[in-house]
Formats: structure tokens, C-alpha cells, sequence
């Protein structure tokens, strides 16, 4: 009852969705919430994220599987793709967090998580402190889809912990469009938005 529930599920041309116009086809987009410092949103993420509380993302995962099941605009989902980490910072950290909020949702909506189907080729630095220009070029060539003709036509939900400039989500959508004719549709879901 205390997170700051965004309710984009509900809108079509939110903010979420509106950060992609012009940059990515996006199906449509949401965030389960408002990300603010020092609030309960950012202890949650960074529990999950850098304490390895990974039931949080399940958890949380859940709840935001329940708006996009009960969201107007999102349609059946194919296949859920969590946005990936390069395979030495995941052996870092020991989990990708974003397959764990993908697991929540997956649960909900009664599909499978496709944790491979978009892999991170370089292992980029941190966006953290970089503005929204540098953040695109830092991950405009990091991903890459394995086997796209598998997803061609499919609806694909990317899911990840938070979304700021979008940069890293655009570059996944940007790697899953292939081609105008056969490309998979593309939607979005995220735990907070900044």
C-alpha cells in the first residue's frame, strides 16, 4: 500500500511508453512504480539488486504480472525476455536480477521466461553516472537476439528493475527488429521508472 504505484498499465501513451516514440517500436510500456530516493521502492531494488534478496523481484514481479494481466493495451505475451547481464557481471553478482521479476510475472501470466533469447555480447561499463546521449552509446551494440527467426510475429515482454533514459531497452528492442515484415512485437515492463 506504501509504493508509489504509477497505474500506467491503464494508459496508453504514458510516460513509460512515451520515453521510446521515435527510438524504438514499442508495442506499449509501464513501470510498476515511481522510483524516489530514500523511499521504500529504492531500499526494495537495491535489497534485490545488490543483496542478492532475489525473493523481492518474485515478489514484486507478481504484482506487476497482475497489471499487465489485467491492462487493455498489452495483449497475450509470447515469451518474456529479461534484459541480460554480461555473463562476467552476472557471475559477479550471481544472478541476473531481471529474470527474477520475470519469473514473477511469467507466473501470473502463464508463460515462459526466455532468459536467453536476447544475450549481452560486451561487457560495457556502468550507466550509473552517464547522461541519456552517453548511455545510448554505451549500449547501442551490446546485445544480440539468438535465433530471431524463432521470434518473428511473437509478442516479447523485456523486462527489467528500472528504467531511466530507456537507453538499454531501446537497445534490446533495437536488437530484437530484424526486419519491418517479420520483426517480433516488443512491450515493456519495469519495476520503477526514474
Amino acid at each position: 500500500m506504501e509504493l508509489p504505484f504509477t497505474g500506467f498499465h491503464k494508459e496508453k501513451d504514458n510516460p513509460v511508453e512515451r520515453l521510446f516514440w521515435g527510438r524504438s517500436p514499442v508495442h506499449f510500456a509501464t513501470s510498476l512504480c515511481h522510483f524516489r530516493k530514500a523511499t521504500r521502492i529504492q531500499r526494495l531494488l537495491h535489497q534485490l539488486k545488490y543483496k542478492g534478496n532475489t525473493p523481492v523481484g518474485e515478489v514484486l514481479g507478481i504484482e506487476l504480472g497482475r497489471q499487465i494481466r489485467d491492462s487493455p493495451h498489452f495483449g497475450r505475451i509470447d515469451a518474456i525476455a529479461p534484459v541480460p547481464l554480461h555473463p562476467k557481471k552476472e557471475r559477479v553478482r550471481g544472478y541476473n536480477q531481471s529474470l527474477f521479476i520475470a519469473n514473477g510475472i511469467a507466473s501470473v501470466l502463464e508463460t515462459r521466461v526466455e532468459p536467453q533469447l536476447i544475450t549481452r555480447v560486451h561487457n560495457n561499463a556502468t550507466q550509473t553516472r552517464r547522461n541519456r546521449f552517453e548511455r545510448y552509446r554505451n549500449v547501442e551494440t551490446v546485445f544480440q537476439v539468438k535465433e530471431p527467426e524463432l521470434y518473428y510475429g511473437k509478442h516479447i515482454l523485456l523486462v527489467d528493475d528500472v528504467i531511466t533514459t530507456g537507453s538499454t531497452l531501446e537497445a534490446c528492442c533495437n536488437s530484437l527488429a530484424q526486419s519491418e515484415k517479420d520483426q517480433a512485437r516488443v512491450s515493456i515492463a519495469t519495476l520503477a521508472v526514474a
